[in-house]
């Protein structure tokens, strides 16, 4: 389980050193968000997005699994829902 407290900025690194099964946002604002997801050197690191987002096209992504790269995330918080579009293999 990873949180992340949405209170502390609109900026976020979340280092894969395993997968994240669980991912808890607390302390929302009407507002944007981003999330930079990044492997660690081994890589084949994947993650479950919370059910409840709205993705870009109706389908939550695979991340890029290859060693040291990164993906982007970027949510939009309306006060209800997170809108979600992503960003690949940096």
């Amino acid at each position: 389980t990873t949180n992340v407290d949405l209170s502390t900025g609109n900026v976020f690194t979340i280092n894969l050193g395993s997968n994240i099964t669980t991912l808890n946002l607390t302390n929302p604002a009407i507002g944007t968000y981003l999330i930079k997801l990044v492997q660690d050197a081994t890589g084949a690191r994947t993650i479950s997005f919370p059910a409840a987002w709205k993705w870009a096209g109706g389908i939550a992504p695979t991340l890029t699994t290859t060693a040291n790269k990164l993906d982007i995330v970027t949510l939009v918080y309306d006060g209800t829902t997170y809108y979600a579009t992503i960003v690949k293999n940096f």
